[in-house]
């Protein structure tokens, strides 16, 4: 909605509720009082509570702002309180900058808002009794009030959930990219105690003397079993310690990572549930991994140690050290080919033909409802505008539209001569010199001229997708379609057709789209001004905005992006995987090779008296080498062979 306090008009995040809303989730004001049940009825003073986080930044935490005015969509709201520091509504992802009551707040129109439901449920009863309960009154109530609609609404399927298990917009959101994560924290999991048990192998080799002497002495195998678990719990204790501060300090990247909105109150606490998981994470991995070299130390012959036999001294094979090796370059290889495989997905979107061109077009989404243009007036006030805009110095072209590309809707359409849907086509009002403005290369006819207003004939452009699929080896110009049922297939003419492009979305193929004068429809708002500029797009946007307010200072522009933005949005999934995987791809392989280069190191040392006799007997200083590096080569290739057929 639209908010102005004083001079200064913007756009705000406002949830409408009902008068128990605080109430029932049991939430007190910060400062002032939160909404009461009489601020809900239509004859209340309208009251609004503004945010702990919009106090903040829109009235420098002033008390004072408590009994002070401000306007929403160009009503009079007085503020009666401040919500807490921890509140952010019912969905976090998009906390509210204001909350005003659901019957008092002017809405540009009703039809297209839908309400939710929650409730506080009475001690002592379940969800299942609130379920069954909902099941009776939802029914009588399509028997009593809304008959007409049974049809559609008996079909729809519901249920009670609790709140407990937490925000369904969370889950939809970041459920997948939190499971991508999690896979990925998995795999690099598994790297590092792979890492850990190669290490501590190493380490019980080195000690084997030490410990074939304490078993000569009477020391019990449990005990030294038990001595060397409890070294490895400990570093495992260790890196969990350090791995938690660490990630609750980068929690900020976290965030970019996962393309969440910095509005968003998604908070990082060290609370006890996530300090209980890495306690038993670190637990259970300083367990399991630690667990068999412990037992390889102390499976050995006292008497074959002190002979200098000690398992290892030797070429060691595919014994447990480097099988673990197989085991660290087979989840490495599964994360850097899914790592490339995310990237090649998103190259390939950023590389798809939208059928536009995105380069230099600005974008900015205008409100004029405060404005002093209203009624009829709106039309002079966009003719005005855009003359005004096209005048910039930098501007090559202007155009206005309903929707931008990549966000819009469709409809049912009809074609002339049928009685039945014909089918349905993505929409759009768009105004003069749109397509020229946008990049849409026209193939037939003409574009929507200054002559397309009301009282004209109504007229249409579709794309080359709508004239395949409705009138296939034919020419679509001079034809008709409608948009509101059989009797109106004669509504809209023909007369341009453009080239397909991706209008809804990169991952889809053209589909028919239709686009009908912004001029003949009633003019709708807020819209969208298309701004095609010469050079840089940010050094036009000062000048747009002086231009603007110029006009009306009223006027309340919002979304000011430009369109390679706005394309980019609609990858956000794409590039949130793509970057996670990059990350710890890079993560997997830096370990990988801390791995390999441990192993071999060991492996070097443990057989310093074999590298000095081949050397004395006559071997080359490259021979030698060759001769680990075979060694280490073979176990990169097993484990690139073992990993490849997982990840396709």
């Amino acid at each position: 909605m639209n908010l102005r306090s004083g001079n200064l008009s913007e756009r705000v995040r406002a949830h409408l509720v009902s008068g128990s809303y605080y109430s029932t989730l049991g939430v007190k004001a910060f400062l002032g009082r939160t909404l009461a049940a009489g601020d809900d009825r239509p004859a209340a003073t309208p009251a609004a509570v503004l945010s702990y986080a919009y106090w903040g930044r829109r009235f420098g935490f002033d008390p004072a702002v408590v009994g002070r005015a401000v306007y929403l969509n160009g009503k009079p709201f007085t503020v009666v309180g401040v919500a807490p520091l921890e509140f952010y509504g019912l969905n976090r992802l998009a906390p509210p900058d204001i909350t005003c009551p659901l019957h008092v707040t002017p809405l540009q129109d009703a039809k297209n808002y839908f309400v939710s439901y929650f409730a506080r449920l009475k001690p002592g009863v379940s969800i299942e009794q609130a379920r069954a309960q909902v099941a009776v009154r939802f029914h009588a109530l399509l028997d009593e009030e809304l008959k007409s609609e049974r049809g559609w609404m008996g079909k729809l399927k519901w249920d009670v959930i609790s709140a407990a298990t937490g925000e369904g917009s969370v889950r939809f959101l970041l459920g997948e990219p939190l499971r991508v994560l999690s896979i990925l924290v998995g795999v690099v999991l598994l790297i590092c105690c792979t890492n850990l048990a190669s290490l501590l192998l190493g380490r019980a080799a080195a000690r084997s003397r030490e410990i074939a002497v304490r078993l000569a002495l009477g020391a019990g195998r449990r005990r030294i079993v038990r001595q060397l678990l409890t070294e490895s719990v400990l570093l495992g204790a260790a890196g969990g310690a350090v791995g938690l501060f660490v990630g609750y300090g980068v929690h900020a990247l976290l965030r970019t990572l996962l393309a969440i909105d910095q509005s968003a109150r998604l908070q990082f606490r060290l609370h006890w549930p996530l300090l209980a998981f890495t306690a038993g994470v670190s637990l259970v991995t300083g367990i399991a991994f630690g667990l068999a070299p412990a037992l390889r130390a102390t499976g050995v012959s006292p008497g074959t140690v002190m002979k200098g036999d000690a398992p290892g001294v030797g070429r060691l094979g595919l014994g447990p050290t480097r099988a673990f090796l197989v085991v660290q370059v087979a989840a490495s290889v599964l994360v850097l080919v899914g790592a490339t495989l995310f990237n090649r997905t998103l190259r390939n979107l950023e590389g798809v033909d939208a059928g536009f061109n995105r380069d230099h077009l600005l974008l900015m989404t205008i409100d004029p409802r405060q404005s002093r243009f209203q009624g009829d007036r709106v039309t002079g006030l966009l003719d005005e505008l855009t003359e005004r805009i096209r005048a910039v110095p930098g501007v090559r072209s202007a155009a206005l539209a309903e929707w931008v590309l990549f966000v819009g809707g469709g409809k049912n359409i009809w074609l002339q001569g049928s009685e039945q849907t014909t089918g349905f086509a993505a929409s759009n009002n768009v105004g003069p010199d749109f397509f020229a403005t946008a990049g849409v290369p026209l193939v037939l006819g003409r574009e929507f001229s200054p002559r397309d207003r009301a009282g004209a004939p109504l007229v249409a452009i579709i794309n080359e997708a709508f004239a395949r699929k409705y009138f296939p080896g034919q020419n679509p110009l001079g034809r008709r379609f409608g948009d509101q049922g059989p009797k109106s297939a004669g509504k809209f003419e023909i007369v341009g057709v453009v080239k397909d492009g991706r209008f809804q979305s990169l991952r889809l193929a053209p589909y028919p789209a239709e686009f009908q004068s912004f001029w003949q429809s009633t003019v709708l708002v807020p819209f969208v001004l298309h701004v095609r500029v010469m050079g840089n797009t940010r050094a036009v946007t000062a000048s747009l905005g002086q231009v603007i307010r110029g006009v009306d200072p009223a006027l309340v522009v919002y979304d000011v992006r430009t369109m390679t933005e706005q394309v980019n949005g609609t990858l956000r999934q794409e590039r949130t995987f793509a970057m996670l995987s990059l990350l710890f791809g890079a993560l997997a392989l830096g370990l990988c090779c801390v791995g390999l280069y441990g192993v071999t190191a060991y492996s070097v040392t443990r057989r310093t008296n074999e590298i000095g006799i081949r050397m004395a007997l006559g071997a080359a200083r490259g021979q030698v080498l060759w001769l680990f590096l075979r060694e280490t080569l073979g176990l990169v290739v097993i484990g690139v062979a073992i990993g490849t057929p997982i990840v396709t």
